[in-house]
């Protein structure tokens, strides 16, 4: 199954402890943040898209998605962006030698491409809409690559803040509050069926290949609440458990990384933001 993620260097790493602030969610900041997420992400899997990688492009596809989630709940309205922009681009923030070799990004690349964009062509945080740049339009050639970059539209990626993964409780106050989650982990963990209908995971998987998928949504059964990790093998999204989280994120999804996304003024846009499309939804989605 194709999803090559990339081990980050050491500078990766270290340039992107430097740059990190993000404010821990607190649940006085946000009264009724249960109420919330349950909307927001009743919302979120009404109108995400499911996807199927044919290149090694999951953390594109994980970018994407987040910023989708992200612009969903800033701005009211679901957008489609591009993949193959965010595979490509995060292959040029590496380095412009790694364009055209389809041999998969860092986690760490995608933030950068997030937050910094590509200043030294110009190009400013974010990404472009598929439209403008369609799955499968992938370019080899890093020249090729600049000259199509140039003349884009690039959309805001609602990524004001970024940092450490936090704790579980905080994790699920962040989502409320239209925060994503940008992981890798070492594919495939074990999964079991909740209801004989959801896919979750029941055991961490320690070695093998890496794999970037994104944090997006929370739901509860049962009362209890499951992370929805927004997928892109076409198999749809799965279910992550507290204990497993917390098991990753004790090491920070290490040795991959993983990085919480937040947009800016996430108080004030919690108090101040109308939800649209609101009410509730049974996702009925097959997932495997």
């Amino acid at each position: 199954m194709t999803h090559a993620l990339k081990i980050p260097t050491a500078a990766e790493w270290k340039e992107l402890e430097i740059t990190a602030k993000v404010a821990a969610p607190r649940a006085e900041d946000y009264a009724g943040w249960e109420e919330r997420l349950r909307a927001h992400s009743a919302i979120l899997l009404a109108e995400m898209r499911d996807q199927r990688q044919t290149q090694n492009d999951c953390q594109g596809n994980a970018t994407a998605n987040g910023t989708e989630a992200r612009h969903r709940y800033c701005v009211g309205k679901m957008v489609q962006f591009s993949d193959t922009y965010a595979y490509n681009a995060s292959e040029y923030v590496s380095s412009p030698n790694d364009v055209g070799r389809d041999s998969g990004t860092s986690m760490q690349s995608g933030v950068k491409l997030l937050t910094k964009g590509i200043p030294d062509i110009g190009v400013k945080p974010g990404l472009c809409l598929e439209s403008e740049w369609k799955y499968g339009t992938y370019e080899t050639k890093a020249s090729r690559f600049v000259e199509r970059a140039k003349g884009l539209t690039i959309e805001d990626s609602y990524v004001a803040e970024h940092g450490p993964m936090p704790s579980w409780d905080q994790m699920l106050i962040a989502l409320s509050a239209g925060g994503t989650g940008h992981i890798g982990v070492y594919w495939a963990p074990s999964f079991v069926k909740l209801q004989n209908k959801y896919s979750c995971w029941s055991k961490n998987a320690n070695s093998g290949g890496g794999h970037a998928v994104e944090i997006i949504a929370a739901i509860e059964l049962s009362g209890i609440w499951y992370l929805v990790v927004w997928n892109s093998h076409g198999n749809g999204f799965k279910l992550m458990p507290r204990a497993n989280y917390e098991a990753y994120q004790r090491n920070q999804f290490a040795p991959f990384g993983g990085y919480l996304l937040m947009p800016d003024k996430p108080v004030e846009r919690y108090h101040n933001r109308v939800i649209s499309g609101g009410g509730y939804f049974s996702p009925s989605k097959g997932v495997a």
